[in-house]
């Protein structure tokens, strides 16, 4: 599969740049979410939030660690988290009511999914292979960014997304009905589709 994107991501090293069959041009897309509701823990001098990766049909709970000095760093397991705190960090307790942060946390943790759900529309509402949610939406984040390279390998990544699109999504250009013919290309302007066909400043077209 050929990717068309005006951003990079750790993935694309594995596309397949001369395949004219299997092209997705990649876009992405901000939509805001009417209910937002965050999970926001604060744990001695850092700050802990729970959000979402939906990644071809499963989804993924996210706890976001942050310093405060902008070092954010993500996990996708819990005991690689909790294994990366200190005794004091872990005994941490509320000042109102003396229980520990760290405990009422995990229990949101396992139940974050039975809450959201719904997010599981989203794949074929919005005609996505994967999307970040945190109190709004993002349509085809940089995966790269969030650090999912810690669950799916490029090689991995890569073709679970060509696999989501062309099997569960059946996304066809607006111009055919005929999904099987084989491209995966959403409305885009003619500069880019000029792009995507091979003609750029480079082309014979603007040889003198």
């Amino acid at each position: 599969m050929r990717i068309i994107s005006k951003y990079h991501d750790y993935y694309d090293c594995c596309q397949d740049g001369s395949d004219k069959e299997h092209t997705w041009v990649r876009e992405q897309k901000e939509i805001k979410c009417e209910h937002k509701y965050s999970h926001k823990y604060c744990i001695k001098n850092f700050q802990c939030y729970l959000s979402c990766v939906g990644f071809c049909g499963k989804l993924y709970v996210v706890i976001e660690k942050n310093d405060g000095c902008s070092n954010i760093k993500y996990f996708y397991d819990w005991n690689k988290f909790y294994d990366g705190l200190t005794n004091s960090e872990k005994r941490c307790c509320y000042s109102y009511n003396k229980k520990p942060v760290v405990k009422n946390f995990e229990k949101d943790w396992k139940r974050y999914l039975e809450r959201k759900s719904y997010l599981n529309e989203y794949f074929k509402k919005y005609n996505c292979p994967y999307f970040y949610y945190y109190r709004d939406l993002t349509i085809n984040p940089v995966l790269k960014n969030l650090e999912f390279y810690k669950v799916f390998s490029t090689q991995q990544a890569i073709q679970e997304i060509e696999m989501f699109l062309y099997n569960d999504l059946g996304i066809s250009n607006k111009r055919s009905s005929k999904y099987k013919g084989k491209e995966i290309i959403p409305d885009i302007n003619d500069k880019d589709m000029i792009i995507a066909k091979g003609f750029d400043k480079h082309s014979f077209r603007n040889m003198k």
